[in-house]
This record gives C-alpha cells, structure tokens and sequence, in this order.
C-alpha cells in the first residue's frame, strides 16, 4: 500500500473507519495519509471480500498458526524509492496460508510488484 499519492484512489470511509479495497495488482495507491499513531489491534479489521460483496474475516497473527489456516501479517510504515523518482511512504501487508507467507521466490518487494504487475505510473506524478 503506497499513501499520499494525488493520482492514487480517493479516501473511502465507512463511518469511522478508513476502508481500503486492495486491487487484483496486491498494490493499493492511495490519496490518503500514511495514519501514523498506535491503533488498538481490536479495532483493525480486515475482510477479503467475494464478487458478490459478503466479508469474510482474516484473521491478524503474530505467531504462527496451523499451516493451512489463512492470516494476514502487517508489516510496519517504511519508506521506499526512488519509485518513479519519489520516494514513498509505504507498508506491506502478507495474507496466505505459512506456506504461502513463507515461500520467498513468490514474495514480491514494492519495486517488483510495480514492475510485474503494470501498475501505472500515472499514480505517483505528483508525489515529489
């Protein structure tokens, strides 16, 4: 997830809180900021969500579960760049099974995900 983009998707709220709908690409660019502070993980959610729109929770671990058991690991605010010659504010988000967390060759860093999935530079004019 890349913040502060101009070009990037508008804020979407759902009272409160901020939703994010995470594109097929695995990369979201955002408008919003990067929501720096301490947030009590009860009140962080996240869904996947089918094409019909029902949410199915996903859990958040910090320990490893059983293998075949779907979470999602949050990584912490990081800077990355030069990304289109803008250095980002960025965080990173793995969702899978172990397995899936776990096999480096299939794990893609910001930089190969912008590269391998086409994301458009159009997103980040205006960064820098």
């Amino acid at each position: 997830m890349v913040f502060n983009a101009p070009n990037g998707k508008p804020p979407k709220y759902e009272g409160n809180s901020r939703v994010y709908h995470i594109p097929p690409s695995g990369v979201l660019v955002t408008q919003m900021d990067a929501n720096e502070g301490w947030s009590e993980s009860s009140e962080i959610k996240y869904f996947s969500v089918s094409q019909s729109g029902k949410r199915a929770p996903i859990s958040t671990v910090s320990e490893d579960p059983p293998d075949n058991t779907r979470a999602i690991y949050s990584g912490g605010l990081g800077e990355a760049g030069p990304i289109f010659g803008c250095t980002v504010i960025n965080k990173k988000f793995t969702i899978g099974t172990k397995s899936q967390r776990t096999d480096l060759p299939k794990l893609l860093t910001i930089f190969e995900a912008i590269k391998v999935k086409n994301i458009d530079k159009k997103l980040f004019e205006g960064m820098c």
